[in-house]
């Protein structure tokens, strides 16, 4: 099935299963420490789909 990556708002990507490990232990961007938490987390179709409706 391949690499699942999430997209954070901040606009940096992830590894689905590292940055949910990531969050379990704290709340924050391990690139830019903006706050983070799993409802923050976007898929590839969200991020496309937002470029589409701007």
């Amino acid at each position: 099935m391949g690499i699942r990556f999430q997209f954070t708002a901040c606009g940096h990507s992830f590894c689905y299963m590292c940055i949910v490990t990531h969050l379990q232990n704290k709340s924050d961007c391990p690139c830019c420490s903006n706050y983070l938490t799993k409802n923050l987390l976007y898929t590839g179709i969200h991020i496309f789909l937002a470029f589409l409706n701007d």
